[in-house]
């Protein structure tokens, strides 16, 4: 069993996610560094793409 804690966050964003949409996920991983995972930006368009690379945006309905 491992003794380190994993920290996830995961946030919600317009049609068209832009990085600024990531302000949050990205101070989150500042503040948690390597005990957090990449951030889930999940919206409501139809894309898949890295927006940085710590920062992932993906539909809702391809997670849901």
């Amino acid at each position: 069993m491992s003794s380190h804690s994993c920290h996830e966050w995961i946030s919600f964003a317009t049609p068209r996610p832009r990085l600024r949409d990531a302000g949050p996920l990205r101070a989150f991983r500042a503040e948690y560094g390597k005990a957090a995972r990449a951030g889930l930006l999940l919206h409501t368009g139809s894309t898949l793409e890295w927006l940085a690379p710590d920062v992932l945006a993906v539909p809702w309905w391809r997670v849901c």
